[in-house]
């Protein structure tokens, strides 16, 4: 990721966005809460209610960002009794 790039451009954080799916194999959880440690990552994920499966989006807020290699974990905290934490490693790195 470019901050150069980023400050040309900045419409562009927009597909920086990343997007995954959780699906449970049997039955319904809810996702309880949600933590990551990076401060420049917002988190936002759906449905809000028990599901089979959920959408999570990682966004990125521009005026964190820092220049740099990061490491740092997205915690989702679910009433799963066999998964009650999931646990997701995130790495990356900004330059110039």
């Amino acid at each position: 990721l470019s901050l150069d790039q980023l400050r040309k451009n900045p419409g562009a954080i927009d597909f920086l966005q990343q997007t995954f799916v959780i699906n449970r194999r049997k039955g319904e959880m809810a996702i309880i809460e949600t933590q990551v440690n990076l401060d420049f990552l917002t988190v936002h994920f759906e449905p809000h209610h028990r599901s089979e499966g959920f959408k999570v989006d990682l966004g990125l807020n521009p005026a964190k960002l820092k220049v740099g290699i990061f490491s740092g974990q997205l915690i989702l905290k679910t009433d799963d009794p066999e998964h009650p934490v999931i646990d997701i490693p995130i790495k990356g790195e900004i330059v110039e």
